[in-house]
């Protein structure tokens, strides 16, 4: 027998053997075998793949885990902000552990320290990202002056500015430290800098890095340097498991699996038309693939029509067509429907909307807040 799997008679005829994969018999392989995976033992979208004829292992959908994918995971999606951990809990839920400075559901909140009123013997709160800091009342060796940037209403500097106390010679002074792009002793006037010129386009925001050196945060849909590139995969709008490129000209490609087709890869392909069955098997068309049922067989198994499963195929499942868009997860609800788990920075029925951060004007100490695909910067 040679390594393709034929066996060479001594008189010089041949003939061959096959050797079966797990779940499949007779000579050519035509016979399913009943098996652990008849059972449909894998939940919520999950492959079953045979070990051996009594033992399976599940490979489960994004956002299930357990034996069986029985087990909602919403943890698959990273919702904890700001260095927050996060551990999934009975029923489906999850729970963000923040760390110090931060609080809410997801440790998106910045906790107001200076509410507290943290700083001693007369120290001014101001509070920061995740933290805070406390500027003394009094300077020098014996603390014995004034801190002019602690004392009078309202900040010295403009414009995000930080205020440096100088004592000299027995005399209080300070000096503003002027965030790129300003200048003057108030950080009152802006520099001439690489963003006049308003490089970035199709509603890209400039952002300094030096006075010559900027960078260009891009609007949904766009990217390249100057946000000059219309970049339509950023809406996931391939469908089936179809991976996004984009092309010249603003349009894109999407590249499908095995068993679909379509522009998006959103049609099934009718394997079924091609005939594929051997030896009289009826061929069933499922979502992505197909099926081969001898008629001789005395048991059945249904394969089931998109949208559906269960033993007679009686459960409808919307979730096999993937509605939930941007990572979102499906869960099929009773009578028919569904619904998506949003991952943090997205919203609506299938995960299609971007949420707006910058509406809570999340930006501490003049920041300039710009929404990105999924967040904020």
């Amino acid at each position: 027998m040679d390594k393709s799997g034929c066996r060479c008679d001594i008189d010089g005829t041949t003939s061959f053997t096959c050797r079966c994969p797990i779940g499949f018999t007779a000579s050519l392989c035509e016979i399913p075998e009943k098996n652990a995976c008849d059972s449909a033992p894998c939940n919520n979208g999950g492959s079953c793949i045979l070990k051996s004829l009594e033992e399976y292992k599940c490979a489960c959908a994004q956002g299930y885990t357990g034996v069986h994918c029985e087990k909602q995971n919403l943890c698959s999606s990273s919702p904890c902000r700001n260095g927050g951990t996060c551990t999934s809990l009975p029923g489906g839920a999850f729970k963000c552990h923040c760390p110090v400075g931060f609080k809410g559901a997801t440790c998106e909140e910045d906790v107001e320290e200076c509410q507290k009123n943290p700083c001693r013997h007369g120290g001014k709160c101001t509070n920061t990202h995740g933290s805070y800091h406390c500027t003394t009342r009094y300077i020098g060796p014996l603390c014995e002056v004034n801190n002019p940037c602690h004392t009078g209403p309202g900040p010295r500097c403009q414009n995000g500015g930080t205020c440096a106390p100088v004592l000299k010679d027995g005399t209080t002074s300070f000096t503003c430290r002027c965030p790129i792009g300003f200048t003057a002793s108030l950080c009152e006037i802006p520099e001439k800098n690489a963003c006049d010129s308003a490089p970035c386009n199709n509603g890209g925001s400039c952002i300094l890095k030096s006075l010559e050196e900027y960078k260009c945060a891009c609007a949904q849909g766009y990217t390249g340097v100057h946000c000059e590139k219309q970049n339509l995969c950023s809406s996931s709008p391939c469908r089936n498991g179809g991976t996004c490129t984009s092309l010249p000209g603003g349009a894109f490609k999407c590249h499908c699996p095995v068993g679909f087709k379509g522009a998006t890869c959103e049609e099934d392909v009718e394997e079924c038309q091609k005939n594929p069955c051997r030896h009289g098997g009826k061929c069933t068309n499922t979502h992505g693939s197909y099926h081969c049922i001898l008629k001789s067989l005395e048991e059945y198994k249904c394969a089931c029509a998109q949208g559906y499963t269960g033993v007679h195929c009686e459960k409808q499942n919307l979730c096999s067509s993937s509605p939930c868009r941007n990572g979102g997860t499906c869960t099929s609800l009773p009578g028919g429907a569904f619904k998506c788990h949003c991952p943090v920075g997205f919203k609506g029925a299938t995960c299609e909307e971007d949420v707006e951060e910058c509406q809570k004007n999340p930006c501490r100490h003049g920041g300039k807040c710009t929404n990105t695909h999924g967040s904020y910067q």
